[in-house]
């Protein structure tokens, strides 16, 4: 890739012919819509499923390092303490304005209750 737009820009294209849905997290993210943050990456978290690790890899093959394996092992040890940090500062900014309904609903769907109640008791919620 030349550039890193051009290579996020890829990386988005795969992801969009996958039709695997994804957000930006991370310093952007942070940075958007809580703590700003000098950043030279872009994190992306994407619901790409086990069984599509291996076409997904073989699309970036010839322009990124793509492992389907070393896909499955990051996959299987979770969220980074820099992404929890992450979230926890958005969180901190945002305040109370935050629609709590919305966000135990969501929750559950996501597989991520235990991470919400986490945060919301570590803010005394």
């Amino acid at each position: 890739m030349s550039t890193p737009t051009a290579a996020f820009a890829r990386l988005l294209e795969v992801l969009d012919r996958m039709e695997i849905p994804y957000e930006v997290v991370g310093s952007l993210a942070s940075s958007a819509h809580g703590l700003r943050r000098t950043t030279t990456a872009i994190d992306l978290v994407g619901d790409l499923r086990v069984e599509q690790m291996d076409e997904f890899a073989s699309y970036l093959a010839n322009e990124f390092y793509a492992d389907a394996e070393v896909m499955q092992e990051a996959l299987a040890r979770g969220l980074s303490e820099r992404h929890w940090s992450d979230i926890r500062g958005m969180f901190q900014a945002a305040g109370q304005p935050l629609d709590l309904a919305y966000l135990r609903k969501w929750a559950p769907e996501l597989g991520v209750s235990d991470l919400l109640e986490n945060l919301l008791a570590e803010f005394g919620m």
